[in-house]
């Protein structure tokens, strides 16, 4: 977009760095306690003891400030997905551990993870916010893969494959936080449930590809 300030993540010094990470930090105890809409950067630079134009310096306004704070949620869940790589040798269980660490993050930050997910931010893919997001799929989508490989799938099928699964655990992920699933009248046990649909796909994969 012509005219807009793009912000790099980068500083001049330490002490500009260590700010830009304050204002995200306390940015985010914000978003958390009042939601995306009450949030001020100006307000946001009287909590930190700042002045009001110290935020400036580093977002072009309070939508890059709230790619930077979903930019924070993706790199929490690409760490955990790091540990859950650097933990779990085999393909199936690692796919599977992936895959609950993202339906376990949405249901512990469900006004972030929307942030993070929804269509506000479309804008900001191309910098930092997009880059989080990918690094933490990319993990994701390599256990998919490794999967895939070890049960016969050929190479094309991959990122089908791996956007199917995505696709499950997002669709669960939303059911959940919408409220919808499982049904009022059900008995079903909500953790028995996910479990279920990921271990079908998962196993499902496991089975190889389909004849032609």
């Amino acid at each position: 977009m012509t005219g807009r300030k793009k912000s790099t993540g980068r500083a001049n010094s330490n002490g500009e760095m260590g700010l830009r990470d304050a204002l995200v930090a306390e940015g985010r105890k914000m978003f958390e306690e009042e939601g995306a809409k009450e949030i001020s950067l100006r307000a946001l630079a009287r909590r930190l003891g700042v002045s009001e134009a110290a935020p400036f310096k580093h977002f072009s306004g309070k939508e890059e400030f709230l790619a930077a704070i979903a930019s924070s949620g993706f790199h929490e869940l690409r760490d955990k997905r790091r540990r859950i790589e650097a933990r779990e040798k085999d393909s199936f269980t690692r796919s599977r551990a992936m895959m609950l660490s993202y339906i376990k993050y949405a249901m512990s930050h469900e006004g972030l993870f929307n942030l993070m997910i929804g269509p506000r931010l479309a804008e900001f893919r191309d910098g930092e916010f997009g880059t989080a997001g990918l690094e933490s799929f990319n993990m994701f989508s390599n256990a998919i893969h490794s999967l895939a490989v070890e049960h016969g799938w050929p190479k094309e099928s991959l990122e089908l494959l791996s956007h199917t699964a995505w696709g499950l655990e997002h669709g669960i992920a939303a059911l959940l936080l919408a409220g919808v699933v499982p049904q009022k009248e059900s008995s079903l046990n909500v953790d028995e449930l996910v479990r279920f649909a990921i271990d079908l796909l998962l196993r499902a994969i496991e089975a190889g590809p389909p004849e032609a």
